[in-house]
């Protein structure tokens, strides 16, 4: 066999071998709570976006309260890993497993969203979370602490109008949008609507 083939198998043997250890590393029963949980969360706001926000006050509360019991029990599970795991990595997980979890934090108490901000930051400069996640919940915590919002993507809905939430900088939002990879706010607030059937 030439130099030049061993070299190749050689390769080969190696690019093997770290894909058996990446994929050992792979916890397969976590990746999978943590797409069950996803499940929870997805299936309870499908119920409250199908009925929408015309719906009565009674059965509105009864969704949302409903909402809520979802968001605790997935929170105090998120809370569990990030305690035994850190902030799960795609070697992990996986990189669904990671945005499964990154969900979680984005449906749950301020105190915990404000815990997890950090590393949200961190995972987007990486590249292992999209501007929209990070912008969702950079927002999230700037509003609940009382301050203007950054990128726009938190609103108020009463009597069937969706508000924007005060922004720091309303003049130049759509650019500061678009420099994280968001979509003008005219086409965000289109989706809203049309996601909670408001007219």
């Amino acid at each position: 066999m030439s130099k030049k083939n061993i070299k190749g198998v050689l390769v080969t043997l190696i690019l093997f071998h770290c894909f058996q250890i990446h994929a050992s590393d792979l916890n397969r029963e976590l990746q999978q709570e943590l797409g069950e949980m996803r499940v929870k969360d997805q299936a309870v706001r499908e119920e409250l976006t199908k009925i929408g926000f015309n719906a009565n006050p009674d059965a509105l509360k009864a969704y949302v309260e409903k909402q809520n019991k979802v968001d605790d029990e997935n929170t105090e599970r998120a809370l569990d890993i990030f305690e035994e795991f850190g902030w799960p990595t795609p070697e992990l997980v996986g990189k669904q497993g990671v945005k499964d979890f990154l969900l979680i934090i984005q449906h749950a108490d301020f105190e915990t969203q404000k815990l997890m901000l950090p590393k949200v930051k961190s995972a987007y400069e990486n590249g292992l979370v999209s501007g929209q996640n990070m912008a969702l919940l950079t927002d999230r915590v700037l509003v609940k602490s009382g301050l203007a919002q950054r990128y726009g993507t938190q609103v108020s809905i009463k009597d069937k109008i969706i508000k924007v939430d005060p922004v720091e900088d309303e003049n130049n939002l759509d650019q500061i949008r678009a420099s994280i990879g968001l979509e003008p706010m005219e086409q965000y607030l289109k989706r809203l609507r049309s996601l909670y059937n408001i007219e």
